[in-house]
C-alpha cells in the first residue's frame, strides 16, 4: 500500500512539475493540462508493454505482501488459541 501512495504522490508531483515548466515556457494551459493527461499520445507499442508490466509488477508485488501480512497474522492468532 505505501508504494502505491508513494508511486501516486511522485507521479502528482511531477505532474504539477511539468505543468509548471510548460506554463512558464509560455504554453496555453489548456494545450499544457491535455498533453500533460494524455502523454500515451506518443508512446511507441514497446514503451506500453514496459508501463503495463511494471504497473502489473506494483500492484501483484503490493498484494503479495498484504497476502502475507494476513497469513501471517491469522497463524499467530491460530498459535495463541492452541
Amino acid at each position: 500500500m505505501k508504494v502505491l501512495i508513494a508511486s501516486t504522490l511522485l507521479a502528482g508531483s511531477l505532474f504539477s512539475l511539468i505543468v509548471l515548466i510548460d506554463i512558464i515556457m509560455g504554453h496555453k494551459f489548456s494545450d499544457v493540462v491535455k498533453k500533460g493527461l494524455n502523454p500515451f499520445q506518443v508512446m511507441e507499442p514497446g514503451e506500453y508493454v514496459i508501463v503495463i508490466l511494471f504497473i502489473l509488477y506494483i500492484v501483484i508485488k503490493s498484494g503479495y505482501s498484504t497476502l502475507k501480512k494476513k497469513s501471517a497474522e491469522s497463524s499467530n492468532q491460530n498459535e495463541e488459541n492452541k
